[in-house]
């Protein structure tokens, strides 16, 4: 029966940890004028009529956020369908192996 018990757990608890980690890995800043100095260093020396392409990117921390909130909502209702296609398959097993979808029901 504990090994029941520890295989439901294990998976909520290992989505917690993963979620754990994106969140505390994911907001690490770096100061933006390092960021463009390594940009310009290992670029070299450019032209002046090329363009430069702008990397569009989440403004301020409530627009990291979102992004976060967005993936984790996404990764929940594919967690949730799952489960519930699980529950579904389940059922049909069930069933199957009571005879339910036979022609000749006795």
């Amino acid at each position: 029966m504990e090994f029941v018990v520890m295989k439901r757990i294990f998976l909520p608890v290992m989505a917690l940890c993963l979620l754990a980690f994106v969140f505390s890995f994911g907001q690490a800043e770096v100061d933006p004028g390092q960021k463009a100095a390594s940009l310009q260093s290992s670029q070299g020396e450019q032209s002046p009529d090329v363009d430069e392409t702008i990397v569009p990117g989440p403004k301020d921390i409530k627009q990291a956020t979102a992004i976060y909130v967005f993936l984790g909502w996404i990764w929940l209702s594919i967690g949730i369908l799952v489960f519930f296609l699980r529950l579904k398959i389940k059922e049909v097993d069930r069933l199957h192996e009571l005879g339910f979808f036979t022609e000749d029901k006795n």
